[in-house]
């Protein structure tokens, strides 16, 4: 795992909320700390997100520092590692020190009312920790603070060319503005999924049940569903059976999340869903299930053609009659529906062909210029076999027919 990357996607997740309370979160790292380590990225993740969140939860002025360092760094390949967390929060009383890790309990002065929560994420904390090997102490009065201090012995360094695909690995911008359903009844898993999205372009809807979910599937018509397989009343399996059902919302994407390792919910969620993750999930490997459903966006530059008699063939759609408009749009909706889904699907040649001449005879018929460019670059791409950048063309073509929609808004 990349500990550095792992740091930044938890600061990015909190730092809204701690802006907004007025307080800095940063992050120190020394420099003969190793990059690449062998570890359990899952659980440090979870770690790190009870115990960054609580900080900023309870510190009201100041700030929430994180900080790693490494000792016993003699030896080439092992490591201990040490991650503090320090915070300027209200503290807790020297004789709750041990209570406070266990479950249920909250410290004195922590209202279960004003803050939320249950008192269990610092049990599982320190479950989590001791399932990795590690320790966990606190240094913490009233009135002055803590730091949550995690050593973690005789961890593993990697190459960082083992590892050489995390550093071109795909960016959740990298897929054209889509909208997006997150399904989850509790609050911070859907608040973990939310802060992988700030700073792109993409439309985020939460659900907190089964019921409200179906609701908006079919009131908004996301682009792909992130679905918690374990809720109350309506679990992520009967939810997903009835949006499956309905075939208004039939061919929506859905992508199951659970923190169960049962075979038989991969295997239900398997048959029913388009994309499976195990809590608590990174942003890569959710970049990585969503790029076998989002088409990704391409930058489609003009070609350098001379066009021969430009006064008549440089058409602006917008003065072209509304029924002109909607037919156009109608016919690249039709393809969407009918030839560009099998195609996307299997990528035959046969079936490029096919897909390609009907966009040319569609482009001669309405000479709209991002069609035309868009006709040009397939065209090209198949003369030359081009296989690298084919499928990205092919799964951008709902761009065209998305701009379309935006010039007929008023």
């Amino acid at each position: 795992m990349n500990l550095p990357i792992l740091l930044q996607e938890i600061q990015q997740i909190f730092l809204p909320t701690a802006m907004a309370k007025g307080l800095s979160l940063q992050i120190n790292i020394e420099p003969n700390v190793p990059k690449i380590i062998e570890f359990d990225e899952v659980r440090l993740r979870q770690i790190l997100f009870n115990i960054v969140g609580n900080a900023i939860k309870f510190t009201e002025e100041g700030s929430v520092t994180i900080s790693v360092r490494a000792q016993n760094c003699d030896h080439d390949s092992r490591v201990t590692l040490e991650i503090m967390i320090a915070d300027t929060g209200m503290g807790i009383s020297p004789d709750q020190h041990q209570q406070i890790f266990e479950a249920f309990v909250q410290s004195e002065g922590q209202s279960n009312r004003r803050y939320g929560g249950t008192g269990l994420g610092l049990a599982i904390t320190r479950r989590l920790t001791n399932l990795l090997g590690g320790k966990l102490t606190l240094e913490s009065q009233l009135g002055l603070g803590s730091v949550f201090t995690f050593a973690f012995p005789d961890v593993q360094i990697t190459q960082s060319h083992q590892l050489i695909n995390l550093q071109t690995s795909l960016n959740l911008s990298d897929f054209i503005p889509s909208t997006i359903l997150v399904v989850d009844d509790v609050q911070s898993n859907r608040n973990l999924i939310a802060g992988y999205f700030d700073n792109t372009e993409h439309l985020l809807l939460e659900a907190q049940d089964g019921y409200q979910a179906i609701a908006m599937a079919e009131t908004h018509h996301p682009d792909v569903i992130l679905m918690d397989l374990r809720m109350p009343d309506l679990d992520g399996i009967a939810t997903s059976k009835l949006i499956k059902a309905n075939p208004q919302t039939a061919n929506i994407p859905i992508v199951m999340l659970t923190a169960s390792v049962a075979a038989q919910d991969f295997e239900l969620s398997q048959n029913l869903c388009q994309g499976y993750l195990r809590k608590p999930v990174n942003q890569e490997q959710l970049a990585t299930v969503l790029s076998d459903i989002l088409p990704r966006q391409i930058n489609i530059k003009p070609p350098n053609i001379p066009q021969k008699f430009p006064e008549k063939t440089a058409i602006d759609i917008t003065k072209l009659p509304l029924n002109k408009l909607r037919e156009l749009k109608q016919f690249l909706q039709e393809e969407e529906d009918k030839g560009w889904q099998e195609l996307r699907d299997r990528m035959t040649q046969r079936q490029l062909r096919s897909f390609l001449r009907r966009l040319q005879k569609l482009a001669k018929n309405y000479p709209w210029k991002p069609l035309e460019d868009y006709v040009t670059i397939l065209d090209q791409q198949f003369a030359d076999f081009d296989w690298d950048n084919l499928p990205d063309t092919i799964n951008n073509f709902p761009t065209l027919r998305r701009s379309l929609e935006q010039l007929e808004s008023p």
